[in-house]
């Protein structure tokens, strides 16, 4: 499902902080788009008013409250270090909600998979779920180390039960996340649905391991944008159906078409 509603806004800047070694949480004002948000959809948000740098970033939904949404990101380079310079009450512009969102399957249980910053997708969907009367949410959520996994306790606090797997071992599991998931799926009385976002590796995993078709697996892809509406096709990823746009037809795609 394409969703095309969106808006710009100029956002103001409610608080930025770092909640985990060069991660940053942005919370904006930006009541039209709250209202209109769903959970796997973005912003693309131009990081200041000149054209320095150039491009928008997309960066996911995290949550809603109120009229203000929360945004999660890395600092990487000249235009992430600039935008966790903002201070409260400076404008920002922002254009969203952009892209297509998850599905909920509430009458199932959730299972959800989320390597590094791919976490940026779940407490809004948690929130969500819990709302629609999930019967179970379960968050595997790996990391390189315990100080990265930010928004871990964002995710409880919506009623998940959190499995964090890290690569050196400094919380939970040791290994990918996707080490869990069989365990997980395959204990279930009732087959969950899979949401996941994160790297290529990781889906890749998920679908290697995952082969039961009843049970619905949605995969968030974090891509490169340059429009953020389709125009440009910068974003495209390979599917089973040819080349689609993760700005437009995804970012969340059925797991179906990489099969």
């Amino acid at each position: 499902m394409t969703v095309s509603a969106r808006h710009q806004t100029w956002a103001p800047v409610v608080s930025s902080r770092e909640v985990a070694p060069s991660i940053f949480e942005l919370v904006v004002r930006a009541p039209q788009i709250a209202a209109a948000a769903k959970p796997g959809q973005f912003v693309h948000l131009r990081v200041r008013e000149s054209f320095d740098p150039l491009l928008r970033r997309p960066l996911s939904i995290g949550f809603v409250e109120g009229g203000t949404i929360g945004l999660l990101y890395r600092l990487l380079g000249h235009g992430t270090r600039i935008l966790s310079e903002a201070v409260a009450g400076e404008p920002l512009d922002l254009l969203g909600p952009l892209g297509s969102p998850f599905t909920l399957h509430a009458d199932r249980p959730a299972v959800m998979v989320a390597g590094g910053l791919g976490i940026a997708d779940f407490p809004f969907l948690a929130e969500q779920l819990r709302a629609a009367g999930c019967p179970r949410m379960d968050l595997l959520y790996g990391a390189r180390t315990e100080p990265e996994l930010a928004w871990l306790e964002r995710v409880q606090a919506e009623g998940a039960a959190v499995h964090p797997t890290t690569d050196d071992g400094s919380m939970g599991h040791q290994g990918p996340c996707t080490d869990l998931l069989p365990a997980l799926v395959g204990g279930a009385r009732v087959p969950p649905a899979i949401y996941a976002c994160g790297p290529e590796p990781m889906f890749r995993a998920i679908l290697r391991l995952i082969t039961d078709p009843t049970v619905p697996i949605q995969l968030a892809h974090e891509q490169r944008m340059g429009c953020g509406f389709g125009a440009c096709i910068a974003c495209s990823v390979e599917t089973n159906q040819g080349y689609l746009r993760a700005c437009t037809e995804g970012p969340v795609f059925d797991g179906a078409l990489f099969r």
